[in-house]
């Protein structure tokens, strides 16, 4: 488990990385444009083909590790404990079915982008983004493994009984 929550921690630091580089290349794409009359090459595409794919997609292992996602409470805040585990297993097994089949089609449509070496047409040529289509199916299949972990959890606390309070679940996910 440490090893995924060192994975998850670094591509969330590495989509904070590419935040401030995204910044960089945008403001230093402003100045060239305004000062020089020269705007960088494919600062549109490199920002949507990369930098925002991995803002979107390299935290989301980190979000799901944290149980970030939006939870509606409306109809099952009265549960017992045990029912509302039992309930989350099952959110856990459509959402783990789910995103598994997510992954299993983002890695073919990688796989075959990479094959034909996909590429966006900028003003003065092409600028290849292939291996930008890597980074959603990774992104997602980190999350698919905390999803199973919470799952796996969540079944056995509706099973059992034993469910953690809020304070021992985040300390037995570290």
């Amino acid at each position: 488990m440490k090893h995924l929550d060192r994975v998850a921690q670094a591509t969330t630091a590495v989509s904070c990385i590419f935040v401030i580089i995204m910044m960089l290349h945008v403001s230093a794409d402003v100045v060239a444009r305004t000062f020089f009359h020269h705007p960088l090459i494919g600062t549109t595409e490199v920002v949507s083909a990369y930098y925002m794919v991995a803002l979107a997609f390299l935290p989301i292992a980190w979000i799901s590790r944290q149980r970030g996602h939006i939870i509606v409470e409306l109809f099952t805040s009265h549960l017992p404990k045990r029912k509302l585990k039992a309930l989350d297993a099952f959110a856990g097994v459509v959402t783990l079915a789910y995103v598994g089949l997510f992954v299993w089609k983002l890695f073919e449509i990688a796989i075959e982008k990479t094959h034909i070496r996909e590429a966006w047409e900028s003003a003065t040529g092409f600028i290849e983004i292939w291996p930008s289509r890597w980074i959603v199916p990774a992104g997602f299949l980190f999350m698919a493994i905390y999803v199973l972990i919470q799952t796996w959890r969540d079944a056995r606390a509706a099973i059992t009984g034993e469910i953690p309070d809020e304070a021992e679940r985040m300390e037995v996910m570290e």
